[in-house]
């Protein structure tokens, strides 16, 4: 049954509409926290902080699985290094903020550390992890 989005997932798992879903880990906090829903594990290598009682789907059978849900700032290619640099700080000092971090870890999200050069690290990886399944699974392109 296809839903629009993680909280109408969760709602129909909640209500017994459905027995299982998928759903990112800022949606689903505050109903595994209040008993609603029940996390299996999480979908990331290791434990989330947000809920250190659920194992990671290593812990849960299925090891070597990591998929995450991220968001990163982006600027078009052309911008001069000193311009991203800048932002790059920027986001830093506004991230390491004791109110960006409480609002992150209400969500149940992490945060990246290492700035630009880890992004775009990250970001290759994850493009290269998704490109071999989109070929395993014969994914084709429109």
């Amino acid at each position: 049954m296809p839903f629009k989005g993680a909280s109408d997932a969760l709602t129909a798992v909640a209500s017994g509409t459905v027995d299982p879903a998928f759903a990112d880990i800022t949606a689903s906090t505050e109903l595994v926290k209040s008993g609603k829903v029940r996390a299996l594990a999480v979908a990331s290598s290791r434990r989330a902080t947000a809920l250190p009682d659920v194992p990671h789907m290593g812990e849960a059978g299925l090891p070597g699985y990591g998929a995450y849900v991220w968001v990163g700032a982006m600027v078009p290619a052309k911008t001069p290094k000193a311009e991203t640099d800048k932002l790059a700080t920027l986001l830093g000092q506004i991230e390491r903020l004791p109110e960006t971090k409480a609002f992150y870890e209400k969500l149940g999200a992490e945060t990246m550390n290492g700035g630009a050069e880890e992004m775009r690290k990250f970001r290759g990886e994850e493009i290269e992890l998704w490109r071999r399944i989109a070929v395993k699974a014969k994914v084709q392109q429109e």
